[in-house]
């Protein structure tokens, strides 16, 4: 199994955009942490382009609350803080 770890304090989706073809390519588990604070005002849209951009590479995205722990599927709408997990949808 590939995985990704992305800790960029609110710049994930930039980081996700640019390695586009890489994780397409190699379809890795994707760790990632969106919190609210680092969207700022226009975080409805931010939301929608990370689901646009998850949706797009087949994956689907997991509540990590803690080591250990999986919660079922979530989408990044409203208020959202948290770790989250993309796993691609043939390795589930």
């Amino acid at each position: 199994m590939i995985a990704i770890k992305i800790d960029v304090q609110g710049t994930e989706l930039d980081v996700l955009q640019s390695a586009k073809t890489i994780i397409g390519k190699h379809k890795p588990v994707i760790f990632f942490e969106y919190e609210s604070e680092y969207i700022g005002d226009d975080e409805g849209s931010v939301q929608k382009e990370y689901m646009e951009f998850f949706e797009t590479l087949g994956y689907d995205l997991y509540h990590n609350p803690s080591f250990g722990s999986l919660l079922p599927k979530i989408e990044l709408m409203g208020y959202f803080n948290g770790d989250v997990i993309a796993f691609p949808r043939q390795q589930q």
